[in-house]
């Protein structure tokens, strides 16, 4: 009798026991998959945002490639600008530098030409006072100019053909003779005019001498 009821009452726990282990094995099964489930929801969620990112990257890069391409333009248009100035100065520059230059050439050019002038020179001999004594020239000078920038005493008169020499020196017509008295040549010719009226050249030899 014990026997029997010993084992009834282990078939009445064998059930018992098969249940709580499902029950368990159930509850192991359902916290495993709300894990799982809740892992690929973060999974997800984590795959999204990262999606959301990589988009807020790109169309900031898209963004920026934009106003690159705007300020490029620009930055051309600044630099041509730059460059436009540099060359407008530049020229000016060059266009002050050539009327400097042409100044300068024109002074140059005046300087020679006053200096070639002051260095017309003649030259000229007086019988018994100078020979080819040099005189500096002016503009237009005349044979008796020179004579009397030469230094000796002159004694002249204006006549019907011009300025007649009449004395150098404190020598004078007639003093040795009716025939004596001054004349002048020029460059070895004794030229057929008043010496008033004969205009000098640069270079030229006058010579006064005293026939008797």
């Amino acid at each position: 009798m014990r026997g029997d009821s010993k084992g009834r009452r282990v078939r009445r726990i064998i059930p018992i026991a098969v249940m709580i282990m499902i029950a368990v094995l159930t509850s192991f099964m359902i916290i495993s998959c709300g894990s799982n489930d809740t892992a690929g929801t973060d999974t997800a969620a984590s795959e999204e945002a990262s999606a959301v990112q990589n988009e807020a990257k790109a169309e900031k890069k898209k963004e920026s490639s934009k106003q690159s391409d705007t300020e490029k333009p620009q930055e051309k248009a600044e630099t041509e600008g730059t460059t436009a100035k540099a060359v407008s100065k530049k020229s000016t520059s060059s266009a002050v530098n050539t009327k400097s230059t042409t100044k300068s050439n024109k002074s140059s050019a005046k300087e020679t030409k006053k200096s070639t002038q002051a260095a017309k020179v003649c030259y000229i001999s007086i019988e018994g006072y100078c020979s080819s004594k040099k005189i500096t020239m002016k503009s237009g000078d005349t044979v008796y100019d020179i004579l009397k920038r030469s230094g000796a005493s002159v004694s002249a008169r204006n006549s019907g053909y011009g300025v007649y020499v009449e004395g150098i020196n404190g020598r004078y017509e007639f003093d040795e003779g009716p025939s004596s008295g001054w004349v002048y040549y020029v460059n070895g010719s004794e030229p057929n005019t008043s010496c008033g009226n004969y205009k000098v050249s640069s270079g030229d030899n006058i010579v006064w001498d005293y026939v008797k």
